[in-house]
């Protein structure tokens, strides 16, 4: 395949299958009680679904396994590009206890520190 028809089918799967997942992974948040609620001092005038991020993620994740099938890579991009799924997998359970429990900045911070000693 052209590898700019590659590309714009790339792009076209993570674009829609965003617009699909974001939506669905609010509803899930909603559902699952996982909601920002209002504070003072803060902007935001309603709660919000905290899961938003899950939809986009995946959704670049079905970009980057489509890329991966579709474009010609050199073989040493593989290793990274695992070290990028690795460093994201790691990160789930974080941004799941944070959207869970509202974690403070360092715990946060230290883990998003040991995560990223993971080889890209």
């Amino acid at each position: 395949m052209e590898p700019l028809l590659s590309l714009t089918l790339v792009f076209l799967v993570a674009l829609f299958s965003a617009l699909l997942l974001v939506p669905l992974a609010g509803r899930c948040g909603r559902a699952l009680g996982f909601v920002d609620r209002p504070r003072k001092g803060e902007v935001q005038k309603q709660a919000m679904p905290r899961t938003g991020g899950y939809g986009m993620a995946v959704a670049a994740f079905l970009g980057l396994g489509l890329s991966i099938l579709l474009l010609p890579r050199f073989d040493d991009e593989y290793p990274r590009l695992w070290g990028l799924v690795l460093g994201a997998a790691l990160l789930v359970p974080l941004a799941v206890l944070d959207d869970w429990k509202r974690l403070p900045p360092l715990p946060q911070l230290l883990w998003q520190i040991g995560v990223a000693f993971v080889p890209v």
